[in-house]
């Protein structure tokens, strides 16, 4: 039996009545050994990880992903990009809503957590804020890094960005646009798959509207608050994953130095880098040495 893909929905926590958009994927013919749990990040929906999901499922892993709010088929009540005032809490109870309903599925599965780019700072918070000490094999950081104490401060200073206007049709985009090096980093060839993909992408638009920057930065500045390693778990083994010439990441420094940070206070942490960018998930040079990873990873762990 080939890996099946099921698609749900469920009530988000946030005051603005949404429904959360995820899927599973499954494949009965294999014994299942886990459940991971992925997040995705800023400006990305669920699909750009079908290949990764598919992969893992295909070795016996349980796999659910969520569209967050303002992203994917999630935003299609209230439009892409359009998150709710208290999106930055909503979102990682929506993270926690998602747990629950699986965990109560594959009660005696070790689960998994992983979280990509805004995703793995949304992954860092929920470990603070959960007893995931209690309730979980692994942590997976991908594309995450180091971020300065600073960064918290300049939170309120983003409700100011708001008064630009709201939507598509604010001046504001104008200033979150990707510029077109960016986007072509999203594959190694400008004429592949993945940037075709992107383009015609409906749930994909290469400016972030003013409700998401102040979400995201918020969700990245919160996962990285002063003293959030010492909250941290201790004993939740955590895994980054990062491409060697991620400018997200610094190009090295930053989740070299995350990784040094972690372990210098008293955190298992193990590490593997690739020969890319940011996106590794959406490499076909990559996507099968990351899935090895994982996989080998998680192996360990569940063990």
């Amino acid at each position: 039996m080939a890996v099946e893909k099921i698609e749900y929905r469920f009530p988000s926590a946030s005051r603005t009545p949404t429904t959360v958009h995820w899927f599973k994927w499954v494949d009965d013919s294999v014994p299942a050994r886990a459940v991971l749990q992925m997040e995705h990040g800023v400006l990305e929906n669920i699909a750009y990880y079908d290949d990764l999901a598919t992969s893992l499922a295909s070795r016996g892993y349980v796999v659910v992903a969520d569209d967050h709010l303002g992203h994917g088929k999630t935003s299609e009540e209230h439009g892409l990009y359009i998150t709710p005032d208290d999106a930055q809490d909503a979102m990682i109870q929506d993270m926690r809503s998602l747990y629950e309903r699986v965990k109560a599925e594959y009660p005696n599965l070790p689960y998994f957590l992983h979280g990509h780019s805004m995703g793995s700072y949304m992954v860092r918070r929920y470990a603070v804020d959960y007893p995931v000490d209690r309730e979980l094999a692994g942590i997976l950081l991908m594309g995450s890094c180091w971020v300065p104490q600073i960064g918290t401060i300049l939170q309120p200073f983003l409700k100011l960005f708001r008064k630009f206007g709201s939507g598509k049709g604010s001046p504001a985009v104008h200033l979150t646009r990707l510029p077109k090096p960016l986007t072509d980093l999203l594959s190694g060839n400008k004429y592949t798959k993945n940037i075709i993909y992107f383009v015609l992408d409906p749930y994909w638009f290469p400016m972030m509207t003013p409700e998401l920057s102040g979400t995201s930065y918020c969700l990245v500045t919160n996962g990285a608050a002063p003293g959030w390693m010492k909250r941290y778990p201790r004993t939740v083994p955590t895994l980054i994953l990062s491409g060697k010439l991620d400018y997200f990441g610094l190009f090295g420094y930053g989740f070299n130095r995350l990784e040094r940070e972690l372990k210098e206070t008293g955190h298992p942490v193990d590490k593997e880098t690739f020969d890319w960018f940011h996106n590794i998930h959406c490499m076909a040079h990559t996507l099968k040495p990351l899935a090895e990873a994982m996989d080998r990873w998680m192996q360990t762990q569940a063990s």
